[in-house]
């Protein structure tokens, strides 16, 4: 399948009248043209390149804020997915793989597209994250990165190469 990463991007959901209301972009961290998603034995590709959910180690201690990951992955350059490749997971939900809402121990997480973050009425930033909900069907969301996010948050990074895995856990 192929996403166009230059479309116009779709803001946050706005599902309840006293929470955020996300209503610009804020910020693109990953742009360009066409790429083509890929699935193979539950392992997502864009452009050949593996995707994988990054849990940064300070989320198994206690909660840092999101901007501070959403800063590291901007300031070492990482490869963060973009939300269209989000939207077009949620029509074709067979190029969601299962790690992206459900961790290696089988609980529940979220995994954060911090391809482009949006700004709500207060100014505050999220980014959309994709997550499998009560009904069991996959869902999108956007998490306040200014929330302390614990290890059921993820975030969808491209073919890190071993450099940058190393820059990004420390």
């Amino acid at each position: 399948m192929f996403v166009n990463l230059a479309a116009p991007l779709i803001l946050p959901p706005h599902r309840h009248p006293d929470h955020d209301h996300y209503t610009a972009v804020f910020e693109q961290l990953s742009t360009g043209g066409w790429v083509k998603l890929k699935i193979r034995d539950g392992i997502l590709s864009v452009d050949d390149s593996s995707v994988t959910e990054f849990v940064d180690p300070r989320q198994k201690t206690h909660k840092p804020p999101g901007h501070d990951l959403y800063m590291k992955f901007r300031d070492k350059g990482a490869k963060v997915l973009h939300p269209n490749i989000l939207d077009a997971m949620l029509v074709h939900k067979h190029f969601a793989p299962g790690s992206f809402v459900v961790d290696a121990a089988g609980q529940p997480r979220g995994t954060l597209f911090y391809g482009a973050t949006f700004r709500n009425q207060d100014n505050g930033v999220g980014a959309r994250m994709l997550y499998r909900g009560q009904d069991r069907d996959l869902h999108d969301y956007c998490v306040w990165l200014g929330n302390g996010l614990d290890c059921k948050y993820a975030a969808a990074i491209c073919a890190p190469d071993p450099s940058l895995l190393t820059a990004l856990y420390y």
